[in-house]
């Protein structure tokens, strides 16, 4: 499978088909360009640090804040970030679960599902919503809980409203994932030649969210392929 044929056959929760073309390249392009991923505060630099997994952080809110679009006020999260002990619903949630490589028995041996349903309903609350949910719990999970911001959401055909909303959404990504779990899988491994790492979780995210800034986004990444490809 060639970095110019390779492209994820995608369905969106309606169940409507469309395709992400060049799906290496945008993806390199994602974690060279954004600001998400680009530089010592990126937000993927602090998903990397991996610390405090078992508990949320001041340090958590201030990455979201940084360069993920995020405007959440850190008083908003004072319930979970006070102290450092560790949060139950966090414990529950192994670090090691990928959220599309898990096989279909160990995923429904262990819950995930109701372990996820119990931490989403743990963090989601008022002025804290399912978007801003998700940028806070990739960090500490980032194989199992892709960032569903609206981008996302758009391109999914949906919108986020609550935390049953968001574990539909998380539920049909798993899916997704892994109906494309080889080409992710090649775009993983292309990606970490060239030294840069990220999740499958990560990396399908990051292609939803370019598809959902198409006329954006997209239209720069057409022009860095033509200066650095052709």
């Amino acid at each position: 499978m060639s970095d110019e044929h390779l492209e994820l056959e995608l369905k969106t929760c309606q169940g409507a088909l469309f395709t992400i073309h060049y799906a290496a390249y945008l993806a390199e392009f994602f974690f060279r360009a954004n600001a998400s991923s680009v530089g010592p505060n990126a937000y993927d630099a602090h998903v990397a640090l991996g610390l405090c997994p078992d508990h949320i952080t001041d340090e958590d809110v201030t990455a979201v804040n940084q360069t993920m679009v995020a405007r959440t006020s850190h008083k908003h999260w004072t319930t979970l970030t006070k102290g450092d002990a560790d949060e139950a619903w966090l414990t529950a949630l192994d670090p090691g679960w990928d959220l599309f490589s898990m096989p279909e028995k160990e995923w429904l041996q262990h819950a995930v599902p109701k372990r996820l349903n119990d931490a989403l309903d743990a963090v989601i609350a008022p002025y804290r919503r399912p978007a801003v949910t998700t940028k806070v719990l990739h960090i500490k999970r980032p194989r199992l809980i892709p960032v569903c911001d609206s981008s996302v959401a758009r391109t999914m055909g949906v919108e986020l409203f609550d935390s049953a909303d968001l574990l539909s959404l998380i539920m049909h990504l798993r899916g997704q994932g892994q109906a494309n779990l080889e080409a992710l899988r090649v775009i993983q491994v292309r990606l970490s030649e060239i030294g840069i790492d990220r999740t499958l979780v990560r990396i399908l995210d990051a292609l939803l969210w370019m598809r959902g800034n198409e006329r954006g986004e997209y239209a720069i990444f057409e022009q860095w392929m033509h200066e650095v490809y052709d």
